[in-house]
């Protein structure tokens, strides 16, 4: 019974040490889609800029700029509020992970009495 236990605690860490691996990835790809999105905004500014110079020739431009901009705004609303939303399930499955092994040393402490 110590034996299973303890191989328990091995896949259980391994399952631990996979779960922070997938949240370094999800964070890193939530920083690479926030830097995405401030570049955008740049351009989406530097655009604006522009038509803003040449706004007697460009009043419609202006109104699709403007629409492109609210757009861009509500996508970057969306994506904050998936990236909170996969932080809040990794959170949940470490807290899962972590009553797992907290069960299983506790076998593991019956095993061994």
């Amino acid at each position: 019974a110590q034996g299973e236990a303890e191989a328990e605690g091995i896949s259980q860490k391994e399952a631990l040490e996979a779960q922070a691996a997938e949240e370094v990835e999800v964070e890193a790809q939530c920083e690479a889609e926030a830097e995405a999105i401030a570049q955008d905004e740049s351009e989406a500014q530097a655009v604006e800029d522009m038509e803003d110079e040449a706004q007697g020739e460009a009043e419609a431009e202006g109104i699709s700029q403007k629409e492109a901009l609210e757009a861009q705004a509500a996508e970057e609303v969306e994506v904050e509020a998936q990236c909170e939303a996969e932080a809040e399930a990794i959170a949940q499955d470490e807290s899962e992970a972590q009553a797992v092994e907290d069960m299983e040393d506790e076998a593991q402490g019956e095993a061994e009495a």
